[in-house]
C-alpha cells in the first residue's frame, strides 16, 4: 500500500489543499469546486530538438536529390538537347565546336566551346522553373552578390529550342576539393635560461 504523503496521495493532497484554499464567496472557489483529477489536462509533448529538426531536413534534401538524380535523360534525348544547345549558342553569334556534357540529371548542363559558356538545357514542362532562375541570377546581379552570372554577351533570358528550356550562364573554373591546412603553430623556448631544480 503507498504511504501517505508520497506518490499519487501527496498528488490527492496537494490538489485538495488549492481546492479549499480560496475564502468562501469568493470566484475562485467556485472555479476550483470542478478540480478533479481527470479534469487536469497533461502538458503538452516538448517541440523536436533542433538536431532532430536538422535531421529532418537533410532527409527531405536528400530525397529530394535522389529524386532528381534518378532521372536522366537518354541518349536520343540527350543528343536533342546538346543541338538545341549548339544551335541556339550559333544563332547568337557565339561559337560552338565542342559541346561537354558536365552533368545529366532532371536538367543537362553543358559547356560550349570555344565561346566557354555554360548552357542549362531542361526538358519540356520546366520552363516556368528556368524563367525563376534567370529573373533570381538577373535581381541579385543587381546587389553584388556572390552568385553566377548570365552570360553578358546574350539577352538575360530563357531560349526555347525543340521544346527544351535554355539558359546561357558565364563558365567559371571548378575550384579545387582539397581545404588547406592552417600553419603549424611551434612553441620558441629560451635555451639560455637555466632549467629551475625541482622541489
Amino acid at each position: 500500500m503507498e504511504k501517505p504523503g508520497s506518490g499519487i496521495s501527496a498528488r490527492f493532497a496537494a490538489m485538495r489543499v488549492v481546492a479549499q484554499a480560496p475564502a468562501a464567496g469568493s470566484g475562485l472557489e467556485a472555479s476550483c469546486r470542478h478540480l478533479t483529477p481527470t479534469s487536469i489536462q497533461p502538458a503538452q509533448k516538448p517541440l523536436p530538438a533542433r538536431a532532430g529538426l536538422k535531421k529532418d531536413l537533410s532527409q527531405s534534401r536528400r530525397k529530394a536529390y535522389e529524386a532528381r538524380e534518378k532521372y536522366r535523360m537518354e541518349p536520343p534525348e540527350l543528343r536533342r538537347a546538346v543541338e538545341a544547345a549548339r544551335a541556339t549558342a550559333e544563332e547568337l553569334g557565339l561559337d560552338t565546336d565542342d559541346v561537354t556534357v558536365i552533368h545529366n540529371s532532371d536538367r543537362v548542363v553543358l559547356r560550349l566551346l570555344p565561346c566557354d559558356v555554360l548552357a542549362r538545357v531542361a526538358p519540356p514542362g520546366h520552363l516556368a522553373d528556368s524563367e525563376f532562375e534567370v529573373e533570381v541570377a538577373r535581381t541579385l546581379a543587381t546587389t553584388d552578390a556572390p552568385v553566377a552570372e548570365l552570360d553578358p554577351r546574350v539577352a538575360p533570358k530563357v531560349h526555347v529550342r525543340d521544346t527544351f528550356a535554355l539558359s546561357l550562364w558565364t563558365y567559371y573554373e571548378p575550384l579545387g576539393t582539397e581545404i588547406p591546412r592552417p600553419p603549424t603553430r611551434t612553441r620558441s623556448y629560451d635555451t639560455t635560461r637555466p632549467c629551475a631544480a625541482p622541489t
